[in-house]
């Protein structure tokens, strides 16, 4: 792994819950601009758990381009986005991709762990994705409207978002995306 976090708290939270409930599944929505290796490598192993990274084509750590590498147990799936892609593309590839992988109902998770970072922002100085708060909070609500997975079985950990602006920036986005989990 080659990430900004020294702890991975993404792989420790769905480790608690396999080792807690080691019938249940897991996936995990990874919505920050850079592909989440460590999470992938740490679970490709894992048939309990499903993973999805949203992430900027281009962007650090410079892996997970192969949107047709599933991996060894067809658990992983990666979806690249063009940089200055906004909330069509985003959205898109969440309803039409990420979501049916993540929740099918034949291998509903008990539980969707959301990595979510905030630097997709159009405001956000180290991406070039053109996302609004909103969008986030438009997000969570497919997740819950749309695919019928229960609020009180996601979760949200923040993972980056370097525009503090309360308006604009990731506490806008962040509040947005909690906020759609309260409806």
């Amino acid at each position: 792994a080659m990430g900004f976090g020294l702890v991975n708290f993404a792989a420790a939270a769905v480790q608690a819950q396999l080792d807690a409930q080691p019938l249940s599944r897991v996936s995990i929505l990874d919505w920050d601009v850079h592909y989440g290796n460590g999470v992938a490598d740490i679970f490709k192993g894992e048939p309990r758990v499903r993973y999805c990274s949203t992430h900027e084509v281009g962007g650090f750590p410079g892996s997970g381009m192969d949107e047709n590498d599933r991996g060894a147990l067809g658990n992983l799936l990666r979806l690249p986005l063009a940089r200055g892609s906004g909330r069509e593309v985003y959205l898109d590839a969440l309803r039409s991709k990420a979501l049916p992988f993540l929740l099918s109902e034949w291998d509903r998770p008990s539980f969707l762990l959301i990595c979510a970072g905030f630097d997709g922002l159009t405001s956000d100085p180290l991406a070039s994705l053109t996302l609004h708060p909103s969008d986030f909070g438009d997000s969570v609500r497919m997740i819950v409207d749309e695919f019928q997975m229960p609020a009180k079985h996601i979760a949200l950990g923040l993972e980056g978002g370097y525009d503090l602006d309360a308006d604009v920036g990731m506490p806008a986005a962040l509040v947005a995306a909690c906020g759609a989990l309260l409806y």
